[in-house]
């Protein structure tokens, strides 16, 4: 639960002793009930970065001005003084955490049936999330373009060298200079296909073509795509046996066992082990990737697979929301977790369709299996 939704949860309309009593007033003496709105946020003003204003606010709602209708509170997560006074300084801390909960406060007028004034209302809304995609779109957005101008700077600079005319180059030069621009255009084309195939996930228009798969043949699949991007990591596979056929998307989900073990290779320790696991618990498919990489923080681990969440560059962003799409489609959910011996755990779950429970693995597919320096090598689980 967050703060202000736990403080409104003990709030009590008795009487008691605040700093200021916010009175639901009407004329008629409709409303005769004091809601003690500085008591609901008692617990909060040590953890507020702009206690003053809010204060501020607060005060001219319970005194029916209407100097501003809206305003933004912002509470840390712990609490930013260690004395309960210090809140009534005028230096607040200003600077915003990822951790922040964002709130906003509207006020609105009651009338009663006649159209008289009885009371204001004020209602507190989250926006954590909002403000939290918003500064994860812009973090994003500024890294897609420096990465844009990277791509683009060096196949101008290529371009423009091999289109003077005063100027000799050798065979070797050139074939250089057409491999940075052959190099560079793939990287563009890399970006803008998945921001491309991000907005359609976003709008809805992802398109599934679906035929029942082994789903130890859409990871070989993605294994075999990847003896590059894996540059020699050894990689652990197990597998449970009789894992049963999956009614899914191949290309699809065969991209989101892709990114997610380059993702595990990027963000570990060079020759450290990824860990590929899949399991059928009950009528769901279980699939986790293991890296030994840093620890996940707690605002991280929610954010991962949101929509522009930016881990430092436009790929871990870009290519976490579209793994989310995918098997968010598939009626499937995505998290992160802490790895037990340290690093991150990613986790999906794909729905298993009744008819297909306790199918046979195919013969010849090992239940365990170790990939080597691209070399898969077969291990029978005891």
């Amino acid at each position: 639960m967050n703060p202000v939704a736990e403080a409104l949860c003990e709030m009590r309309m008795s009487e008691m002793t605040t700093v200021f009593d916010a009175q639901l007033f009407a004329p008629t003496g409709e409303y005769d009930n004091p809601a003690m709105i500085e008591g609901v946020f008692a617990k909060l003003w040590p953890r507020m970065r702009n206690a003053e204003e809010v204060h501020h606010y607060l005060q001219d709602f319970t005194q029916g001005n209407i100097y501003r209708q809206e305003l933004a509170c912002v509470v840390a997560d712990e609490p930013i003084y260690s004395k309960p006074e210090e809140h009534e300084a005028p230096a607040r801390g200003q600077e915003s955490a990822y951790s922040d909960y964002h709130y906003q406060f509207i006020r609105y007028p009651l009338y009663n049936q006649q159209g008289q004034w009885g009371a204001n209302a004020l209602q507190v809304c989250d926006i954590t999330e909002r403000v939290r995609d918003e500064r994860n779109r812009s973090a994003l957005l500024s890294s897609v373009s420096h990465d844009l101008r990277t791509p683009l700077t060096t196949i101008k600079a290529a371009v423009t060298g091999l289109l003077q005319t005063d100027v000799d180059w050798d065979e070797q030069d050139r074939r250089e200079m057409l491999e940075d621009i052959d190099i560079e255009t793939d990287h563009l084309t890399v970006l803008v296909n998945a921001l491309v195939e991000l907005s359609r996930i976003q709008m809805g228009a992802l398109s599934l073509e679906k035929e029942w798969c082994d789903i130890i043949e859409v990871v070989h699949g993605a294994l075999a795509k990847m003896e590059r991007a894996l540059a020699g990591r050894p990689i652990r596979t197990s597998f449970q046996t009789s894992l049963p056929l999956i009614y899914v998307d191949h290309v699809q989900l065969e991209r989101v066992f892709y990114n997610l073990i380059e993702n595990a290779v990027r963000h570990s320790p060079q020759h450290s082990e990824i860990i590929l696991t899949i399991e059928a618990i009950g009528e769901t498919l279980h699939v986790r990737v293991i890296d030994r990489g840093s620890v996940a923080l707690e605002p991280e681990r929610k954010s991962s697979f949101r929509s522009f969440y930016h881990t430092g560059s436009y790929r871990d962003g870009l290519e976490l929301a579209i793994c989310t799409g995918i098997i968010e489609a598939h009626q499937g959910h995505v998290s992160v977790e802490t790895a037990a011996g340290g690093g991150s755990c990613f986790v999906f779950t794909l729905p298993i369709h009744p008819q297909t429970m306790g199918r046979r693995e195919p013969k010849g597919m090992p239940s365990s299996q170790d990939v080597v320096d691209g070399e898969v090598t077969s291990s029978q689980q005891a």
